[in-house]
């Protein structure tokens, strides 16, 4: 005898049986992965221009830390080095780095 308000199909915690359970995550799953896809397109867009203009800028920015990381070491080198003339030859020659742009970086 079934209690008043069940249906047939339902378990004892009126949760929808296992196999239906499963084909809505599945279903569920695939509906995200599309969203992510879609989103994902848009975001590059079908030939790649935005990838392109987004490696162009991170070249740019990574020059300019470059440039401001080699003022530094100019200012540390200085002070270690009195009396040295302070060329490029002179600091690589000390062992130190020279940090220099990425190719195809406009230096901007």
């Amino acid at each position: 005898m079934r209690r008043k308000g069940t249906s047939r199909h339902a378990n004892d915690l009126g949760n929808a049986p296992r196999r239906e359970a499963a084909g809505f995550f599945l279903i569920g799953l695939l509906i995200v992965l599309a969203i992510i896809a879609i989103l994902t397109y848009k975001q590059i867009g079908p030939s790649g221009e935005n990838v392109k203009l987004y490696t162009g800028r991170a070249k740019d920015v990574a020059c300019q830390v470059n440039r401001s990381t080699f003022v530094t070491t100019l200012a540390v080198w200085g002070q270690s080095h009195p009396g040295e003339p302070m060329t490029i030859e002179n600091i690589r020659r000390s062992g130190t780095a020279v940090p220099g742009c990425p190719e195809g970086a406009s230096g901007r």
